[in-house]
């Protein structure tokens, strides 16, 4: 496997022990080209996205990148998809997107992967939360599902000022549960988050970072978050955008046509 040269580091962040060098594991289909989330399954299948200006579609792709097959969401009006995962009920994709802030609601998809990936198809059966934050609108690109179901989202500042929301599907609320400081120089908002699936490891994804936070038994996220998380030796890429995460490591891609997937293996 090629080797890429690793990005110098901005800050005092240890290397996170136990994950290894990033790998090229080839480029992506030029469908992708402005991929913004990823989440693997137990099969090993990678599912990722486009954000805005794209149609409502999912991507399955092997370990390989090569794409297997492409799912249209029908009946899904197009949005800003901007993260992608996996929860006890299949897969969860967040139309959270927000640059401008003025969204009076945002989306969560959540629907069944489908049994056979490499088969093109439609998904007819797409649950649809509609939800709206309880401090005004706000822009994020990351979400998470917890090992109970519960869908947490992050909130995008450059200058990692960042606000944990956890979805209220009763009530329609992402109700503001913690706020906490990324570490680390330059742009330190958050473009992309996933936990093992294990959920005892977060992974958020900054423009030139990723960062892992341990999670012992029985934590909260505040007591997580404020934690002092490690630096994945991560690859030069051209915008760092989505991590997903497995029990074997974790992956990462960039926007832009043609970009490479990247391993770091769990040593």
């Amino acid at each position: 496997m090629l080797l890429i040269t690793l990005l110098a580091c901005e800050d005092d962040l240890n290397t996170c022990e136990g994950y290894g060098e990033p790998e090229a594991l080839g480029a992506v289909d030029d469908a992708i080209d402005e991929a913004s989330g990823l989440a693997i399954s137990t099969s090993n299948i990678v599912w990722t996205h486009n954000d805005s200006g794209d149609t409502p579609r999912v991507f399955a792709m092997d370990l390989s990148a090569d794409l297997l097959g492409t799912w249209t969401l029908t009946g899904v009006p197009s949005g800003d998809l901007e993260d992608i995962a996996f929860g006890p009920d299949g897969l969860v994709l967040g139309d959270i997107g927000d640059n401008d802030k003025d969204r009076d609601t945002v989306r969560i998809l959540r629907f069944a992967e489908p049994s056979d990936p490499s088969d093109d198809g439609a998904i007819t059966d797409v649950e649809e939360l509609t939800l709206s934050y309880d401090n005004g609108p706000r822009d994020a690109e990351a979400l998470i599902v917890d090992d109970d179901g519960t869908i947490y989202v992050f909130d995008k500042k450059k200058d990692g000022d960042t606000r944990l929301y956890r979805v209220d599907e009763d009530a329609g609320l992402l109700e503001e549960v913690h706020r906490f400081q990324v570490p680390g120089g330059g742009n330190v908002a958050v473009t992309g988050a996933d936990l093992t699936p294990d959920a005892d490891r977060l992974f958020l994804r900054t423009r030139d970072k990723i960062l892992m936070y341990s999670r012992a038994e029985g934590a909260s996220w505040a007591d997580v978050l404020d934690g002092t998380p490690c630096s994945v030796s991560v690859a030069d890429e051209l915008q760092g955008e989505a991590v997903g995460a497995a029990s074997w490591g974790i992956l990462s891609l960039s926007e832009g046509r043609n970009s490479t997937l990247f391993r770091y293996a769990k040593q």
